[in-house]
Order: structure tokens, then sequence, then C-alpha cells
């Protein structure tokens, strides 16, 4: 018997990090995060994240964008 822990985080990373494209089996999966280091718009970004992990059917309660990083209240 094999017990899976909790993956949501690790699928949260996954979904931030993969840009658009690079997962061939769903090409519109991915927020492509590196990409906001050069960018100023965070609302598009939050409304990116936000729509990403409601695909993922996460029930996404607050996405915040800080200097410090992405902060993600959500739970499937």
């Amino acid at each position: 018997m094999m017990a899976v822990g909790d993956t949501l985080r690790q699928n949260q990373a996954l979904l931030l990090t993969l840009h658009k494209g690079e997962l061939k089996e769903r090409p519109s999966t991915g927020v492509g995060l590196s990409d906001m280091l050069l960018d100023n718009d965070p609302i598009y970004w939050r409304t990116e994240i936000k729509e990403q992990l409601e695909m993922d059917g996460q029930t996404v309660a607050k996405v915040r964008i800080t200097e410090n990083g992405v902060e993600i209240e959500a739970s499937y």
C-alpha cells in the first residue's frame, strides 16, 4: 500500500513555474512567474495566478503579491 500526502503546495509551485506551452498535454496551463520579474502589472499576475489555480480545481480565497513573494490561500 502506498500513501499519498497533500500535494496542494507542490501543484501550486508547478503551476506558478510552468510557462504556457511547456506542458504538452495542457498547453494553456502555467503562469510563467519568472516573467513577472520584468513586469510592473501585479493585477494581471494576480488574476492569472487565481485563474490557473481555479482551473486546477482549487478554491482560491486570496492571492496577494508582495515585495517578498506571492501569498496564496487556496484549497481543494
